[in-house]
């Protein structure tokens, strides 16, 4: 086995540990350990843990070979701005939808019903922790472990990265016990974020599709 294969194996092994030990902060979980250290958030809403576990510790193990292309405009051919667009359309679709899907209408209660400083309040908290959090997601996700894979398996690592990171970002949902259809959406946005980053060999694009995505729910927590 290569160097490439053992760092890869031990970055995948990484990200699933951190995501487990997450959720069980999230959770409360006991386990003879008090995960909810872990669960540390500033009182602006920043996620701390999420932040260094998904961000700054992989960024740290990856910068030998840094390729700072994937986070540029570089690599970026005028469709991909024409996915973007049709992503952040997409999104806003799935977002007047929400309320009749099953189980995603109770999960996301709207703040409409509060009074304007609690929502702004509530707004301005959230941004902050979709900061903390889908920085590093994207990061961990679509450049770390892409990146591990490729060069651990110059000839299937594209393949190795469609099927373990889509599978692991839809088991951290499922942990979270979040509603069934938005782990099967995980699953599905995950795959086309992939392919896209794979393709391009370029991280920007899918994280701005992302991110369109979470304010599009936060417009919609708003104001519903």
């Amino acid at each position: 086995m290569t160097k490439a294969a053992i760092f890869a194996g031990l970055a995948f092994a990484y990200v699933a540990a951190v995501h487990v030990a997450d959720c069980l902060a999230l959770r409360g979980a006991a386990l003879g350990i008090d995960w909810g250290v872990l669960a540390l958030r500033m009182d602006g809403g920043f996620d701390v843990f999420k932040f260094v576990a998904w961000l700054v510790v992989p960024l740290l193990l990856g910068l030998r070979g840094f390729d700072v292309r994937y986070f540029t405009f570089r690599r970026c051919k005028r469709f991909d701005w024409v996915l973007l667009g049709i992503a952040t359309l997409g999104g806003a679709v799935l977002m007047l939808l929400l309320p009749w899907l099953p189980g995603a209408g109770t999960y996301y209660g709207g703040w409409g019903g509060h009074p304007p400083e609690l929502r702004n309040a509530l707004l301005s908290y959230h941004l902050w922790w979709t900061v903390s959090w889908l920085l590093g997601w994207e990061f961990v996700h679509r450049y770390f472990l892409v990146k591990s894979f490729l060069a651990a398996w110059p000839k299937r690592g594209a393949t190795v990265v469609l099927i373990a990171v889509p599978l692991l970002e839809t088991a951290y949902h499922a942990l979270q016990q979040k509603p069934p259809l938005e782990c099967l959406g995980m699953l599905a946005l995950s795959v086309l974020l992939c392919a896209w980053t794979l393709h391009r060999r370029n991280a920007l694009l899918p994280f701005l599709a992302h991110l369109a995505i979470e304010l599009e729910l936060l417009v919609f927590l708003y104001f519903s």
